[in-house]
């Protein structure tokens, strides 16, 4: 993917401490992309709406942008409806930890 420079949405599962981020980072740097981080817990429709905006100007100066998520199983209602229409255009890839969960026993 960073060679081609092209790099799609993905889930990042792990438990805390593992890396996902860090992993994110790099390969948004290694494939020139742009790396912009949200936390779902903190963040809201206007960050949202901020957030694609700085991608559409990047992207419109060449520019890809890597939108990394935390925690985005906690996006309310408001922050899906914003976020489905950059999903669905694939505008720019969408990276995201899922929910932290027990581990199996």
């Amino acid at each position: 993917m960073a060679e081609a420079r092209r790099l799609s949405s993905m889930i990042l599962w792990g438990p805390p401490g593992t890396g996902k981020t860090t992993i994110a980072r790099l390969l948004a740097k290694a494939a020139g992309y742009e790396f912009q981080q949200l936390s779902a817990v903190f963040s809201g429709v206007a960050d949202l709406k901020k957030a694609f905006e700085q991608a559409r100007m990047r992207r419109s100066a060449g520019q890809s942008t890597l939108l990394f998520v935390d925690e985005i199983h906690r996006f309310n209602r408001a922050s899906r409806t914003v976020s489905c229409p950059s999903w669905r255009r694939g505008s720019s890839p969408w990276w995201a930890p899922p929910p932290r969960t027990r581990p199996l026993s």
